[in-house]
Parts: structure tokens; C-alpha cells; sequence
């Protein structure tokens, strides 16, 4: 457990088969963990590409994992 995680940051070339499995599970990990996974995939055309992010450095989830934890079974 790492409680101090509040992103995982997914990236990847185009077209790469690693990082689209790791995508395509992507909304599994964060319901597993807690914690939202942003993808980003290099496609060498350049632009602000890493700017996705900032939201979720500015405003960090934190209850998200204490709700999963709590949330009953069923």
C-alpha cells in the first residue's frame, strides 16, 4: 500500500501494444486502487501534451480511496 499516491501518469509511443493493454485497463486500476490514471501517448507531433495533467496536480483526489475502502460489499 501507498497511500501517499494520488496519480498514476500512463505513457506511451503511438501505437505501442504495452500502453494500450495498460490503457485499456486503466478505469479497472482505478477502481481497484483508487487512484485515477491518466494516459498520455507521445505521437512525436509535439504541443502541450503533459498539460492533461495539471488538473489532477492542482487538485489531487483524496477521499476517492477512503470511499472505496468504506463502500460495502455487494
Amino acid at each position: 500500500q501507498h497511500d501517499d499516491l494520488t496519480l498514476f501518469v500512463q505513457t506511451s509511443p503511438s501505437f505501442c501494444c504495452a500502453g494500450l493493454i495498460t490503457e485499456a485497463m486503466r478505469n479497472k486500476i482505478e477502481e481497484i486502487t483508487g487512484v485515477p490514471v491518466v494516459s498520455i501517448t507521445y505521437d512525436g507531433t509535439g504541443g502541450d501534451k503533459n498539460d492533461v495533467v495539471i488538473p489532477y496536480l492542482a487538485f489531487p483526489r483524496t477521499k476517492v480511496r477512503e470511499a472505496v475502502q468504506e463502500a460495502p460489499a455487494g
